[in-house]
């Protein structure tokens, strides 16, 4: 394997670099190195991100003109978010959000 350091084992000097008196020199190279592994996952390419999927949308333009899109005004926005963070069941979401009174102002 290589000299004896009290126990321990020196490693044989990988090909990647050649050894001298001032120690181990790397070779340049213009491609980064790349370690083998028989039977790892491969890549197949790339699927669209969400973000990709919500640019492509037909009305994505609008996100310029509104901070914030998809929903019409920033109180749309609020509501929402309340929505998501309360306890609430869908069932309740939805009886909230058929209220005469939130149509209304969702409209």
């Amino acid at each position: 394997m290589g000299d004896s350091l009290g126990g321990f084992s020196r490693p044989t000097t990988p090909q990647s670099y050649e050894q001298n008196e001032s120690g181990p020199t790397y070779q340049e190279s213009s491609t980064p190195p790349t370690e083998v592994y028989m039977g790892a996952a491969k890549i197949y390419g790339q699927g669209k991100s969400f973000m990709d999927q919500f640019d492509a949308h037909e009305h994505a333009h609008h996100r310029s003109d509104n901070l914030f899109y998809p929903f019409a005004s920033k109180q749309d926005w609020e509501i929402a978010s309340w929505l998501c963070r309360s306890n609430l069941s869908m069932n309740s979401v939805d009886e909230f959000l058929s209220l005469e009174l939130v149509r209304f102002y969702l409209l």
